[in-house]
């Protein structure tokens, strides 16, 4: 268990819930740095957030980040500003 702690980045995303494409959930998510080609700000999540489309509990000045894996096709929404994500995915490396 501690090799995936070190391999994996613990993230929590946010994801439809179910059929409902209205309706948005969070969950944990393990994203192995060795394959995020790029993390960028998601705006549109933000909008979502503003609208109350986003379970509550989450703060109204909330930031999220859009992971572009490797592949070019897989993404995922998570919680957290570009700054916190990278240091989650790469500890230890300075934002340069």
């Amino acid at each position: 268990v501690s090799m995936l702690n070190r391999s994996f980045a613990r993230l929590v995303e946010v994801c439809d819930a179910g059929y409902n494409r209205d309706t948005k959930t969070l969950r944990e998510v393990l994203i192995n740095p060795n394959f995020v080609a790029s993390v960028a700000p998601d705006e549109t999540t933000e909008g979502l957030l503003a609208e109350g489309r986003l379970p509550e509990g989450l703060s109204p000045n909330q930031k999220f980040s859009r992971i572009i894996l490797s592949d070019g096709r897989t993404h995922h929404v998570v919680v957290g500003d570009v700054g916190a994500i990278q240091s989650k995915l790469f500890p230890g490396i300075l934002k340069g």
